[in-house]
């Protein structure tokens, strides 16, 4: 709303503090902000069950193959708030060899993450400590870690 002060420009001397501001002209700084307010005009889902129904619409859009235990898992809901999934149809074929960055979503989003991680390799993937390593896949399957100085490392 106008007023408030997320509508304020960040250059604007009603912007709150720590807003980014410009740079001078001619100058190689970046904008620098401490913090930075984006607002976000999402739809409000009418109620608390409209709101779990779409979470898991858009959960299993995203993660086929998934469960009600996955999107617990994934959520820090309760089971009994986690909806299940619609029927779907997912297309079958070849599966791309990649290269995933570390925390993707892919190792993150499965509470049980063997189809992608066999079971030998869950500790040089996810080594304790919140840590979850870059992968290399083969036909949708990891294959070894890699960094990006040091390449691809096979199991």
């Amino acid at each position: 709303p106008a007023g408030s002060p997320r509508a304020a420009a960040p250059d604007s001397p009603s912007a709150p503090a720590g807003s980014p501001r410009a740079a001078a002209p001619g100058s190689r700084s970046a904008p620098t902000a401490a913090r930075v307010v984006v607002p976000l005009d999402l739809p409000r889902a009418p109620d608390r069950d409209a709101s779990l129904d779409e979470l898991a619409r858009r959960y299993y859009a995203c993660h086929a193959g998934a469960d009600r235990r996955d999107l617990a898992y994934w959520s820090g809901l309760p089971l009994r708030d986690c909806r299940p999934p619609a029927s779907i149809e997912v297309e079958d074929g070849p599966v791309p060899d990649v290269l995933i960055p570390a925390f993707d979503e892919l190792l993150l989003g499965w509470r049980d993450r063997t189809p992608t991680v066999p079971a030998e390799h869950t500790k040089t993937v996810h080594p304790g400590g919140g840590i979850i390593r870059a992968v290399a896949l083969e036909d949708g399957v990891a294959v070894g870690t890699w960094t990006r100085r040091g390449g691809v490392k096979r199991f």
